[in-house]
């Protein structure tokens, strides 16, 4: 049922790339849908950008160690800068039509700084989708056969406390 229920999600979305890939004419097309998005669908975007598996997991895991103090920085630090960014910067940035950050520096600074942001950029998106595929592999490996909801969440907890937690969830380690 689970794999029918992924392949089917699979083609659907392959499908909606097929038909959207015949409305991209150039990059501002592609990256920022040429400036046509509702502010709806900006908001939504950007909200999901920052999403992932340590943000819907791994956040309530910290919440529940550590309470508030556990999660001011992740989600309230990073919303706050969402709405100062929108307050303050975004109006301003708009008009300049840049598709990236890198664009402004390069406006501003000149292509060598352009490059160097650009690499930062690449290095901590690396970073980013390491953790991804570190949590999906360590919770695969760790709690394949769990049979409930509360053992599951035992496996979202901070890197170094993994293997006990494992280990205490699923009854064994690997």
């Amino acid at each position: 049922m689970l794999l029918t229920l992924v392949i089917f999600y699979l083609l659907i979305t392959i499908a909606i790339g097929l038909w959207a890939a015949k409305r991209v004419k150039n990059t501002a097309d592609f990256a920022i849908a040429g400036r046509h998005l509702p502010l709806v669908m900006i908001v939504t975007t950007t909200f999901a950008t920052g999403f992932g598996s340590e943000t819907v997991l791994g956040i309530p895991a910290k919440f529940v160690e550590g309470g508030l103090k556990g999660v001011v920085e992740d989600p309230f630090g990073a919303g706050t800068c969402l709405i100062l960014v929108g307050l303050f910067f975004a109006a301003k940035l708009y008009k300049m039509t840049l598709l990236t950050i890198s664009d402004y520096y390069r406006e501003r600074y000149g292509r060598g700084i352009e490059v160097v942001c650009s690499l930062i950029i690449i290095l901590s998106y690396l970073g980013w989708v390491s953790a991804q595929v570190t949590a999906l592999g360590w919770c695969s490996t760790c709690c394949p056969a769990a049979r409930s909801a509360s053992r599951w969440a035992w496996c979202w907890a901070p890197p170094r406390s993994w293997p006990t937690r494992c280990s205490a969830a699923c009854g064994r380690w690997r």
